[in-house]
């Protein structure tokens, strides 16, 4: 249904005209539409130009990027730091990964859709001749040692377990990487010096997904230069000097001194382009044919002017500090040249000043009012509209199915930010929580699956686990074993016999804590089959409680009840009406509870 609304307005002359003007070589300037025919005309003008599309959003930026998403699955996200200038804090890896995957994306593939915001646009990003991606193939002769080194150079850290961003750990002939621009972290197995296979493998599990035939690593921060610069010695000679000569000498050493003692001091980061020969912003990674369009424009040049604001008075405080930091000039892109740079190319603005409008209005008013809903579709219908409500879940979808009754008009589940009003095209697109002014607080998942493997925590000595293969052990500590020139972290646990068992850190999702009591507890043997025995015992009593199971729902299921007549409609409306709540399908068991928790909240 979305790829029919797409075709509609694709295919529109409103869209027609805008797209003919670009190939003209014309730049517009129009009145704001609603997000969630934005996000349509975007993908219309992206697929029927063949061009970079750049859309710089400087409010609800990642609603825009969710909406872009649902037409154009591969769109690129180019986010801002989630920190103030000359914090101490870093960014989330989170964003610095997405930040580093889409300029590498852009240079290997030039053709993309990309969706940022103003600031993100003034903070410079890596330069591209230190992107430089190490690509592994399975089968290759890879020299494992001078994998690592290099690994180290570009900022990796090593660690025992790989669960984050810029993280690897090595145990023998396995290297696991966590890089950006793979969501899960990579596992390389060596046979000598040969790549005998590359998988992706959970960094909370440690389980493998599935297999790749190559990967490609990436820095795992924008600073770069200023980590390959503290590698080693000499680092006043590796920067920048028409940078440095801005900076007093006594300053020069201050800094220089700090960065041998310690590479990562808190606000390290912001020193980075004092050893960088150039920084590129994401303008520089675009080519010159690149369309942008500009959802608000003037909140544009208000955020741009804002942020340098900001940035020149954080500055001003950080004078005092005992290492003076770079001025903001040479830290973030000049915001004149920025709007120069972006008005010099194609642009589709949008802005209360707009000089023309497209055929195309917000979703009517509705208020939470079912009857008129019906009568608004209705009249829509009459008028010859295709009238769509767009959900964001089947819960929604089933509710408002309910809600309009025999209203004639398609259901879709697509969490769609506005819905709009398109008269050429006799389009009215309803979304759920529009109709019922509903709060909308969209949770966007992260990209990355980042975290720490599943491991017992807060062990002490004496507390009881279970290996599941196994059974019960108790807990004695943590040891690394060296087998050879291997190292690894062991969880140890002793059984019956006082026998041993050291279980590997790439192992620790087999063990969870005992829950039982713990009074006369038994510890496995592990020389007996004692434990496999109570498995088997277990999963036949589970078998048979659930034919028990089985056999009771069956017989309830034959009886005969007495149904009574419900509130269906009022039920329904008072649930879609609920506004800070993004609610999904309720079941009939707890409705009871839902509506006394519902009237609660509203009194």
């Amino acid at each position: 249904m979305l790829e029919s609304l797409k075709k509609i307005v694709a295919s529109s002359d409103a869209a027609g005209q805008l797209i003919k003007g670009i190939r003209e070589g014309n730049s517009f300037f129009l009145q704001p539409v609603p997000a969630g025919f934005l996000a349509m005309l975007i993908s219309a003008v992206f697929r029927r130009t063949k061009r970079t599309v750049v859309v710089v959003a400087p409010e609800k930026t990642e609603d825009i990027l969710a909406d872009i998403e649902l037409f154009e699955k591969r769109t690129l996200y180019f986010p801002a730091y989630d920190i103030l200038p000359y914090d101490t804090n870093l960014p989330d890896t989170e964003i610095v990964a997405r930040r580093i995957e889409t300029v590498y994306r852009m240079r290997e593939s030039p053709r993309q859709t990309i969706v940022t915001s103003p600031r993100a646009l003034l903070e410079k990003s890596i330069p591209e001749r230190l992107l430089g991606p190490i690509k592994i193939h399975r089968g290759e002769t890879v020299e494992l040692e001078e994998l690592k080194t290099k690994l180290v150079e570009n900022g990796y850290k090593s660690c025992d377990t790989t669960g984050y961003i810029g993280e690897f750990s090595s145990r023998g002939g396995i290297l696991d990487i966590f890089t950006p621009g793979t969501v899960d972290p990579v596992r390389l197995e060596f046979f000598g010096d040969t790549v005998e296979s590359i998988r992706l493998f959970s960094a909370r599990s440690q389980r493998s997904i599935r297999k790749i035939k190559e990967c490609t690593i990436l820095p795992p921060t924008e600073a770069i230069s200023l980590v390959r610069a503290t590698r080693g010695n000499r680092i006043q000679e590796k920067m920048n000097p028409d940078i440095a000569q801005k900076l007093p000498k006594g300053e020069i050493e201050k800094l220089v001194d700090r960065l041998q003692f310690d590479p990562e001091f808190p606000g390290y980061l912001w020193f980075a382009p004092l050893f960088s020969p150039e920084a590129n912003t994401l303008l520089d990674y675009l080519p010159e044919d690149t369309i942008f369009i500009i959802t608000e424009e003037e909140e544009l040049r208000r955020q741009l002017s804002e942020f340098e604001s900001e940035a020149n008075e954080l500055y001003t405080r950080k004078l005092t500090e005992k290492i003076q930091p770079l001025p903001p000039e040479l830290i973030f892109a000049d915001k004149d040249k920025l709007i120069q740079q972006i008005e010099h190319r194609q642009h589709i603005s949008f802005g209360l000043r707009g000089k023309e409008s497209l055929p195309v209005f917000p979703q009517d008013t509705i208020g939470g009012d079912i009857a008129l809903l019906r009568e608004t579709l209705k009249r829509y219908n009459r008028n010859g509209y295709e009238t769509i409500i767009l959900c964001d879940n089947v819960g929604q979808a089933e509710r408002m199915k309910n809600l309009i009754g025999d209203v004639p008009l398609a259901l879709e589940i697509a969490p769609l930010s506005e819905g709009f009003i398109f008269t050429e095209g006799k389009l009215a697109a309803f979304t759920d929580n529009g109709i019922f002014a509903r709060y909308r607080r969209r949770v966007r998942k992260r990209r990355y699956h980042e975290g720490t493997y599943d491991q017992p925590v807060s062990l002490e000595p004496g507390d009881y686990l279970v290996h599941i293969d196994y059974g019960i052990g108790r807990f004695v500590g943590i040891e690394n074993l060296t087998i050879g020139d291997i190292t690894t972290e062991c969880i140890v646990l002793e059984y019956d016999r006082e026998d041993k068992l050291y279980v590997p850190s790439t192992d620790f999702h087999l063990l969870q804590r005992y829950e039982g009591k713990t009074a006369n507890i038994k510890l496995a043997r592990l020389t007996s089959d004692r434990w496999k025995r109570t498995k088997k015992k277990v999963k036949q009593k589970v078998t048979e409680l659930a034919g028990e199971l089985l056999e009771i729902y069956t017989l309830r299921h034959k009886l005969t009840g007495i149904q009574h007549k419900g509130d269906e409609a009022l039920f329904n409306q008072l649930e879609a009406s609920f506004i800070y709540l993004s609610l999904i399908h309720i079941s009939e068991p707890t409705r009871p509870l839902y509506i006394s928790y519902a009237v609660f909240c509203l009194k």
